[in-house]
């Protein structure tokens, strides 16, 4: 009943979907030319019940501010803003305009108060996971989320693995750093993987 966004283009479905057999699937697609909200809505983080604390809350900010920041006038300014004991308020990274549901799962991968020790320990740990089909979707997420010279270092070794998997999720991870690295394996993945080819395309979108 109310029009939440404007948006015009040509739709791109998900190319795995089969009408017979996934029907829902076949019948929802993105407009890759992105639109225009009509209605602003908050976007933040709710901390349980159990959990919620000033001191928490503030931290919370800081952390996801040590990653996710801008500049304005010389000044760096975070994206996130503890309102309350229990709900830290963001604002979305222009590089996750497009993709605001990964920008939310990287930004709930963000270590708190995580020692310089802490942080090597868990890059070797995630380095090995990344590496295995099972685990690299989690991996390149969390690397992501940390986001330094380091975790993207890790994913480069990803990016160069023969496991199609891997390869794909490393690079996805590499293009919302930034990183050229990502650009081949996407433009291969969009190409020749029908199931990786609409993240593959936001991903490519996000550089």
């Amino acid at each position: 009943g109310h029009v939440l966004g404007m948006a015009e283009g040509p739709i791109l479905v998900d190319p795995s979907a089969k009408e017979d057999e996934h029907g829902a699937l076949a019948t929802r697609g993105r407009i890759l030319g992105g639109g225009v909200a009509t209605k602003s809505r908050p976007l933040g983080l709710i901390i349980s019940r159990e959990y919620k604390s000033i001191r928490l809350a503030q931290d919370l900010a800081k952390c996801i501010n040590d990653r996710f920041h801008y500049f304005r006038n010389g000044r760096k300014e975070g994206l996130a803003v503890p309102k309350t004991d229990e709900f830290v308020e963001l604002q979305i990274d222009d590089r996750y305009k497009e993709n605001v549901g990964r920008f939310m799962r990287v930004v709930r991968h963000v270590a708190i108060n995580e020692t310089a020790s802490e942080r090597v320990t868990r890059l070797q740990l995630l380095g090995r996971q990344l590496l295995d089909p099972l685990t690299s979707a989690n991996a390149a997420m969390r690397l992501e989320a940390i986001g330094d010279t380091a975790a993207i270092d890790v994913l480069k070794t990803g990016v160069a693995s023969t496991n199609p998997e891997v390869r794909f999720y490393s690079a996805e991870a590499l293009a919302y750093l930034d990183d050229t690295a990502a650009v081949k394996p996407l433009a291969d993945a969009a190409r020749n993987e029908p199931a990786f080819r609409v993240n593959a395309l936001a991903a490519l979108s996000a550089m």
